[in-house]
């Protein structure tokens, strides 16, 4: 009986001893976690509000259910605030965005619309220029038929061109006006090529606005069938000096490719000859007796000491023949 109470003594101090030490690990935890609360406070501080003055009043559950929600209220309240900010945001650039779109479809539509106009100048320009050129093609033709029944047509391939109110004609090229003048026909010989010069008072292609331009061009005659080609003829042109001095003298041999040279195909041949031929500067220089009371003197020279006259006699071998 006495071995007994020893053993449930031996027991009670255990368990004594087993609750002292439970008591101590509680009350550490304890401390532990209201250190861990105080901690987790003093950081959520600018989160939660008023979390110090009620944490005071209450357990630890309490305290950390009251901080954390204390603290979703707080980021609800923050995020609320950033979406009414992104928000407000987001309008805005919708407004503005809608303006951008509003501005870009009405540049498109002016630019539509200035497509439309530009299309229609452009087929307005193209009519106008297809009507110059028929306008030019039929003048062209009345000049050569006035030229055609002119009773001082030449037939030894030498023209000489007296063109006058140079000035005039010159400052009508530079307002656009008529650009170039022809001259009469004249012919290498009787039955030999047909021609006419062109001439432009203020320049053509490179010489434009800087030199006067001569050219020669070939035409439709009655006697092409008759003649070699493609011509071939060295072509002189001479500005005569009205004063006895120094003449302008240049002069070509054709390009045997150039379908200037080509036998015509239609009434005339496009021009072909020299465009830097005198500068303009030089011509209007007083006293070189080059442009005398407002007229020049042109003369062209067609070499035709080599040309076939089929006029000749025809040798009565090549005829047996």
């Amino acid at each position: 009986m006495e071995g007994h109470s020893t053993c449930v003594l031996h027991s009670l101090h255990r368990l004594s001893t087993d609750i002292q030490r439970m008591e101590r690990e509680l009350k550490m935890t304890k401390d532990d976690t209201l250190v861990r609360i105080q901690l987790l406070e003093d950081k959520l501080g600018g989160i939660v509000e008023g979390a110090g003055s009620i944490s005071s009043v209450l357990n630890p559950d309490q305290r950390v259910r009251h901080i954390f929600d204390q603290m979703a209220t707080g980021l609800n309240n923050q995020v609320d605030t950033k979406t009414d900010i992104l928000g407000a945001i987001s309008n805005t650039l919708h407004r503005e965005l809608k303006k951008v779109i509003s501005a870009v479809e009405m540049q498109e539509n002016q630019r539509t619309n200035m497509k439309e106009v530009d299309d229609s100048n452009a087929q307005k320009i193209y009519a106008l220029e297809q009507t110059l050129r028929v306008t030019d093609a039929k003048i062209i033709e009345i000049e050569q038929k006035l030229m055609d029944n002119n009773p001082l047509l030449s037939y030894n391939g030498v023209l000489i061109w007296k063109f006058t109110d140079f000035l005039r004609k010159q400052q009508e090229a530079q307002q656009g006006g008529n650009v170039s003048h022809y001259s009469i026909s004249f012919l290498t010989s009787q039955f030999g090529y047909k021609m006419c010069a062109r001439l432009y008072p203020n320049g053509d292609g490179m010489g434009k606005g800087t030199h006067l331009s001569v050219y020669i061009a070939l035409m439709k005659g009655e006697y092409d069938a008759l003649q070699e080609w493609p011509f071939k003829q060295r072509v002189t042109f001479c500005l005569m000096n009205q004063e006895r001095g120094a003449h302008v003298v240049d002069s070509f041999r054709p390009d045997p490719t150039n379908f200037s040279f080509r036998r015509p195909q239609s009434n005339m041949n496009i021009a072909s000859g020299c465009p830097l031929f005198v500068r303009l500067d030089a011509l209007f220089s007083p006293g070189n007796g080059l442009l005398k009371d407002d007229t020049i003197f042109l003369k062209i020279i067609v070499d035709s000491t080599d040309i076939c006259d089929p006029s000749s006699p025809v040798d009565s071998t090549a005829a047996k023949a």
